[in-house]
């Protein structure tokens, strides 16, 4: 009887143990980490102007750059690296990060400015913002193997030209 009793009290502990060890490690597959920066979008109605977005693009990076642990924020309007296309109605931020060692309180870590930043970013009528860092590992993240798709594309199309400007030359030469 003591053993069976001891047996359950040892499972409980090992259940509660799993449970609280399982609220502290990370769930994903490679953890996110903190390179310093972070990436923010905006996405307004789709008949936003660009002067409309514009200013909504000032209202982004002023809430940016009023986050704790934020030391400076490049935006664009215009473009979305999510989409990767221009469009008027879109805007993305490059938000660099003051170094680590000058952000010792917990809302300057990573997940404490992406909170904040997502909570303040949340009440802007005009359109969604959100804040986002970057893939662990980069190539592995989707905005990566976008510009890997891009940089094929690229390649191919050089190579197209210069064959077609090599023909172009052959022929002209030939005449």
């Amino acid at each position: 009887m003591r053993r069976g009793i001891f047996c359950i009290l040892i499972l409980v502990l090992v259940i509660v143990a799993s449970g609280w060890l399982g609220g502290k490690i990370p769930s994903g597959f490679v953890p996110t980490e903190d390179q310093g920066y972070l990436f923010a979008n905006l996405t307004l109605p789709e008949s936003a102007s660009l002067q409309r977005t514009a200013v909504a693009t000032k209202q982004v990076g002023d809430i940016l750059r009023n986050t704790p642990g934020v030391q400076d924020v490049t935006s664009i309007s215009g473009f979305s690296l999510l989409s990767g296309v221009n469009t008027t109605y879109n805007g993305f931020f490059f938000v660099t990060l003051k170094p680590w060692k000058k952000r010792t309180d917990v809302q300057e870590q990573l997940r404490g400015m992406i909170a904040h930043a997502n909570v303040a970013l949340s009440k802007i009528p005009e359109g969604i913002a959100f804040v986002f860092p970057p893939p662990a590992i980069p190539g592995i993240g989707t905005s990566e193997r976008k510009w890997e798709t891009r940089s094929a594309f690229g390649r191919r199309t050089r190579h197209f030209t210069a064959d077609r400007r090599r023909q172009t030359l052959t022929q002209s030469a030939l005449r």
